[in-house]
């Protein structure tokens, strides 16, 4: 039996297959992947398809399972905040109280984002906040499904006394076969839909995203991160921010994309 047994719960994702893929190229790991459609050319690792919505169902695979390291990709929205808590908290409460029959998870891993910082949904572009971003700064004092998340990962490695870790990304960039979720493979299919029919390329989000500063997250990157976090002594118990470290202008990234593909 291998020593390092990942269970990635969202492994068709941006995040959950690059940290699959990842652990793959490490060698050494015995990987488990979670998700409700089976990934595409992942032979490399075990996969159940299950949904973490359906408790009783996901609780009677997950007590088959023995990991020693758990890696939270996933997430859920729904139709307002209260509902993206109890929704993506009832995922991580049944993904963790299914593994912490066998006594055997060393490590739970939880991917965030700047939402932490910049409120719920809703809320986006209301929000003056304070930057740049400190993982040590107070919460909003608003609803948020990423406070609910931490709480959740902090409260079951408090009883079972294992160790956590929170992954704080902003917009993600990256590949996985089949998944929408991704601003790389959005735009450059808005661009190309520009081009064939002859409409400028004209950027749909608000001023104050077009004139303000971003940052992004290469997957990749987040997946080498997450990983070293949980097998780190020394990064247990923490939040960590997650960026490429490069920042931006929508306004002025905007024309270079609209060069690349020859469109106004």
């Amino acid at each position: 039996m291998y020593q390092k047994r990942a269970l990635v719960a969202g492994a068709t994702g941006i995040v959950g297959l690059n940290v699959a893929e990842h652990l793959r190229d490490l060698g050494g790991w015995e990987i488990t992947g979670l998700s409700r459609r089976r990934p595409v050319g992942a032979s490399y690792m075990k996969t159940h398809a299950i949904d973490l919505l359906d408790r009783e169902a996901a609780l009677k695979t997950l007590k088959t399972l023995r990991p020693t390291h758990v890696y939270f990709c996933t997430w859920t929205l729904g139709r307002n905040e209260d509902e993206n808590i109890r929704l993506n908290g009832g995922m991580l409460r049944t993904l963790l109280d299914g593994v912490a029959a066998a006594g055997t998870v060393e490590h739970v891993a939880v991917v965030t984002g700047t939402k932490h910082y910049l409120g719920p949904f809703e809320d986006y572009g209301k929000v003056t906040p304070v930057t740049p971003f400190r993982e040590d700064a107070p919460r909003l004092e608003k609803k948020n499904f990423y406070y609910e998340l931490e709480d959740v990962v902090m409260d079951h490695a408090g009883r079972h006394s294992y160790g956590w870790s929170v992954h704080r990304s902003h917009t993600i960039i990256g590949y996985a076969v089949g998944n929408l979720m991704n601003i790389g493979a959005t735009l450059a299919t808005f661009a190309s839909l520009c081009k064939a029919t002859g409409r400028p390329f004209t950027f749909p989000g608000t001023p104050t995203a077009y004139h303000g500063i971003n940052d992004i997250t290469d997957a990749r990157l987040l997946a080498r991160h997450i990983v070293w976090a949980s097998t780190e002594p020394n990064a247990r118990n923490e939040a960590f921010n997650a960026t490429n470290g490069d920042v931006f202008r929508w306004e002025q990234l905007w024309k270079r994309i609209a060069d690349y593909f020859g469109i106004a």
